[in-house]
Order: C-alpha cells, then sequence, then structure tokens
C-alpha cells in the first residue's frame, strides 16, 4: 500500500472528452505489437505499478511467450510498492522507457485512490501520452487491481476511454467469481488489496482472457502489412501534462555522504546512490530547471526531520522516521530555474539519531523552462538550520470533550468536523457545554506527559467525534513563528481568534508534519486545535518554533485575563 506523501503535487481541470469519433478503437494498439511478436519479432513487456504488481511475476508473460513461440518474449518487473502514477511520472524514463517496450501494463488505480481526480487524471495521462510519443509506441493496458469495499475507477477508466486503451477491471472479475463460487474474499484477496498465490493466479488468467481475442486478431494478420499508428487525440487534462519527468541522483555535498540503506532491505536497491545526512546543519542548494520539483527519501527508524524550501520560500517539515519511504514535492512552479534547499535541523536534544537519506531528485517541466533564477525568499540553507522547534507537551494545554461522534468517522470527516459545538474560535474556560450523550463537558487539563496530546488515552474514543485543546504562549515582541503539528487525523487550528488552516481530506499518515507560518503579537498568544477523530487515532502535537526573546508556555489553568 501506499507511503502517504508529503506534499500535492499538481491538480488539473479536465477539458471535455474528445468525441467518440475522434478516440481510437479500444486495444487496437495492441493488435499491431501482436502482430509483429506472431512474424517473430521480440516482445518486450514492462508491468509497472505498486506492490501488487512488483509480488505478481508479470502474470500475462508466460502466456504471451505461450502465444508467440517464434518471438523473443522479455519481461521486466518495474513494480514498486507504496508507489502510484504520481511517482511513476518521474520513474518512467529509467523505469520504463529505457527498456524499448512493446507493451505496457499500468497498475497504480488501487494507490492512485488517496489522488484527488484532477491530479490522478493529469499523472495517468502524462505517462500514457508520454509513451505514447516515444518513436515506436508500445500497446498500454490498465489494471484495476480489486480493492475490498470497492475503489474510484472512473479516473482510470476516463484516461482508458480518452486514448482507446484496454482496460482490465480484476475488481470485478473478482467479485463476480466469488459471487459463483461462494468462496470467501480470503480465498484469492490476503487483506483488503493484495492477491493470494491463488489470487494472482487467478488475475493471470483473467488478463490471459481479455488478450485472447486481441491475440487472435494478431495471428490471422501475421505478414499482413501493420495499421498505422492513429493520431494523438487531444490532451484530456487542461493543464500541462508532465511529459520530460525524470530521477536524478544527488550530487555529494558538505556534511553529506554516499550511503543508502541496510541492504536487507526490500528496496535496498533503490538507494545504491543515494545521500545521507551526517549531522545536524547539514544543508544544501541546488539549481533545478522545470515547474515540479521534489525529493524521493527513505524512511528509516529513528531518522530525524529535515526542512525543505524551494526557492528560498517557507519550508516543509518533513519527518524522515517510518520503515518505507516518502516523497515531498513542489507543484505548478513557475517556468523557471529554481533553488532547492535541504537543511537538517538539530533535535531538542540537540542530534539526530540517525542519518536523513535522500534517494533522488525529481523533476519535469524542464522543456520551455527559462534558464533565468525565479525570485528567492528568505529561508537559505543557513536560516532553515538555525530553526529550533519546542514541543508544547500535553500538560500545558486545556482540553474539552467528547463531542458529537454519532458515527465512526470514515476516510472522510463526518457532520462533526464543521459543527460548532462551543463558541469557537472564542474560548470561555469557565463554561461548560453539552457533550456526547448530552453529559456536560468542561474544561480541564490534559493527562499524559510528552508531547502527545492523546484524546483517545483520556476519552477512551479512538474512531469518532471531536475535542477541543487550548493553549497559550506569552511574547514579548510581535514576530511571525513556524508551527509544526500533526494531527490524527481532521481538524481546524486557530490562533487569537483567526482561522490559520481546516483539514479536511486526506494529508498524508497521522505522523506527517504540517508546518504554518504564525502571526504572534506582544503578549499572550491564543491557539484553539479543533480535532475530529480518525478512524484508529485521536491526538495531535504541536511545536513552535524557537521565538525571539522571552517565551512563555504558560501552565493551566490560566489566569483570567
Amino acid at each position: 500500500m501506499r507511503a502517504l506523501l508529503a506534499a500535492a503535487w499538481i491538480g488539473s481541470a479536465t477539458a471535455a472528452c474528445a468525441h467518440a469519433a475522434d478516440r481510437p478503437a479500444v486495444g487496437q494498439d495492441l493488435v499491431g505489437v501482436f502482430q509483429r511478436a506472431a512474424s517473430g519479432q521480440p516482445l518486450v513487456v514492462v508491468n509497472i505499478g505498486g506492490s501488487i504488481t512488483q509480488a505478481g511475476g508479470g502474470w500475462a508473460w508466460d502466456r504471451l511467450a505461450q502465444a508467440f513461440p517464434a518471438s523473443a518474449v522479455v519481461g521486466y518487473n518495474a513494480g514498486l510498492s507504496g508507489t502510484g502514477s504520481d511517482l511513476a511520472v518521474f520513474r518512467l524514463e529509467r523505469d520504463v522507457c529505457s527498456h524499448q517496450p512493446d507493451l505496457v501494463f499500468i497498475e497504480f488505480a488501487v494507490n492512485d485512490r488517496f489522488g484527488g481526480d484532477e491530479a490522478v487524471i493529469r499523472d495517468l495521462e502524462s505517462i500514457v501520452r508520454r509513451l505514447k510519443l516515444l518513436p515506436r509506441p508500445p500497446a498500454i493496458v490498465l489494471l484495476q487491481s480489486a480493492f475490498q469495499g470497492g475503489i474510484a475507477l472512473h479516473r482510470h477508466e476516463a484516461v482508458a476511454r480518452h486514448y482507446g486503451l484496454l482496460a482490465i477491471d480484476l475488481h470485478d472479475a473478482v467479485a463476480r467469481e466469488l459471487a459463483v463460487t461462494g468462496a470467501p474474499w480470503s480465498n484469492l484477496i490476503a487483506d483488503d488489496t493484495h492477491p493470494t498465490t491463488g489470487g494472482h493466479q487467478f488475475y493471470a488468467q483473467v488478463i490471459a482472457e481479455r488478450l485472447a481475442p486481441f491475440i487472435e486478431q494478431a495471428t490471422a494478420r501475421a505478414g499482413s502489412p501493420l495499421a498505422p499508428e492513429p493520431p494523438l487525440p487531444g490532451p484530456l487534462s487542461a493543464q500541462p501534462l508532465l511529459l520530460d519527468g525524470q530521477l536524478a541522483t544527488f550530487p555529494l555535498q558538505p556534511g553529506w555522504i554516499r550511503r543508502g540503506v541496510a541492504s536487507d532491505r526490500w528496496d535496498a536497491e533503490w538507494y545504491q546512490a543515494a545521500i545521507s545526512s551526517t549531522g545536524p546543519g547539514s544543508a544544501f542548494t541546488i539549481p533545478v530547471r522545470g515547474t515540479a520539483i521534489g525529493i524521493f527519501y527513505a524512511q528509516q527508524p529513528g531518522s530525524g526531520p529535515m526542512l525543505v524550501s524551494i526557492d528560498g520560500g517557507q519550508p516543509q517539515l518533513v519527518d524522515t522516521e517510518g520503515t518505507i519511504f516518502g516523497q515531498v514535492g513542489f507543484g505548478e512552479l513557475a517556468a523557471g530555474t529554481h533553488l532547492l534547499s535541504v537543511a537538517i535541523p538539530p533535535t531538542s536534544g540537540g542530534t539526530t539519531s540517525a542519518p536523513v537519506t535522500l534517494g533522488y531528485l525529481l523533476s519535469a517541466g524542464e522543456t520551455g523552462a527559462s534558464t533565468a533564477l525565479v525570485a528567492q525568499g528568505p529561508y537559505t540553507p543557513a536560516a532553515m538550520a538555525r530553526l529550533r522547534f519546542d514541543p508544547l507537551p500535553a500538560e500545558r494545554w486545556m482540553v474539552i470533550g467528547p463531542f458529537g461522534g454519532e458515527q465512526p468517522t470514515p476516510q472522510a470527516p463526518t457532520a462533526d468536523l464543521a459543527t460548532v459545538f462551543l463558541s469557537e474560535p472564542e474560548v470561555d474556560l469557565a463554561v461548560s457545554h453539552p457533550g456526547r450523550d448530552g453529559r456536560a463537558q468542561a474544561w480541564r487539563p490534559a493527562t499524559g506527559t510528552g508531547r502527545v496530546v492523546d484524546f483517545a488515552a483520556m476519552s477512551g474514543i479512538d474512531d469518532r467525534g471531536v475535542h477541543y485543546a487550548y493553549a497559550e504562549v506569552e511574547v514579548d515582541q510581535a514576530q511571525r513563528l513556524l508551527a509544526a503539528w500533526t494531527l490524527d487525523y481532521f481538524g481546524t487550528l486557530w490562533v487569537n481568534g483567526a482561522r490559520i488552516v481546516t483539514y479536511d481530506c486526506i494529508h498524508g499518515g497521522p505522523g506527517t508534519l504540517h508546518l504554518h507560518a504564525l502571526e504572534f503579537q506582544p503578549g499572550v498568544n491564543r491557539i484553539l486545535v479543533k480535532l475530529h477523530s480518525g478512524s484508529r487515532g485521536n491526538n495531535f502535537t504541536f511545536a513552535l518554533e524557537r521565538p525571539a526573546g522571552r517565551v512563555e508556555i504558560r501552565a493551566p489553568p490560566f489566569a483570567p485575563r
């Protein structure tokens, strides 16, 4: 499954579809490729997708070798667990195009479920169109794997229709098979989406059946002239596609060494040319031309955060601790030359316990980009390296709740997030409010220690409802401070009565760090958090950039002002 990404790339509007008469006939690109194979020409097949592809063993390779015994059928598996079409835009050249494919299977429907419609359509169309613009365009088949509960297939289906591609709905095939046999879901799918051994065999069978008519057509036409490639329809997406995405290794920089991840990791081969920080203060800036720029990094147990900025703008604070990988990106940039800066800040103890490891520089949009450097902001690597963040520990918050919670929280917030349960954003700590089941709720000091404000531990509720938390920070001068917080899972942040942000959609994992600039005034500044529980979590953390001058994180109960 996907590691949720730390940033959305580029959204797009979707143009009206081409008229049906302008679209190629579905799957006809397969006929020409199979004609060549039937005549004895080699057949190079590449499967690109996520973990399902990675474990699938090619599915159709054996069937194609049987169908075309005179052809040298070669398969390449470019599956990479946890990835979707948003990363494939950048790895297409290295992992697919470099093999000079005749046939490409694309399997991203499950992992693309986290993306918005416009972004998914744009990313998938960028992949398809780039492949179709190659000197010898390959045939393309979209595979839509099964997912328990179902997924939105309309984005992939729209691209398939627009380009006349064969799309194989494996979810529907699984559902039909189980309905006929009466077997349980686990007979074919081990969890919510990963096939069992029998499930992979079933996928291979379904794909072979869907390819069979095109193989028959091609075999009957073996030796006949190939039909010319039809002209490509106009783009489906209204915004510019990413047709030149690429991966590049990072140059070695002072404070960094050439080191990957542990050799026994399943993805170790991806980090053979990675660079790793040697300690706090490690920082660098590199120029990159394009309209979309990002970093693919390794997550490792104990790894610390990194600050990433484009053109000196407000940095993103990225937590690299974990066991898989992550991606941080900046999209919709001006078509020029940009400066990408990375800095490793010290933790509260002054050191990081494990290095931050950067795998690849991601870029797209170089075509047409100017060599002129765009305007730069104040966040240089040195400035970022000086940033310090101090947590507001649990014991410094007042809390109230639970409210609402008539139903569990699904993958989107319930009406509880928008419901006003108290006089938000104003706070009167002396006033009680009717809470869940009509019981009066009063403000009280949060319990627990450490940086996590854990409503689940305080209330026993981890899958529904709303809680509020309130804190006060006193400073002696007006200043803009960065706040870094995590929330599990939906919520709103106010400072001094002004709403800073509302998270009402998927925003990464529960541990994803979000950075916001806050305007603090001299004296007491009021911070209010409204948290709407996720499906299995109900907590947040909040850290504040160390301010200039005197600061006091006030201890509750707060004195009247």
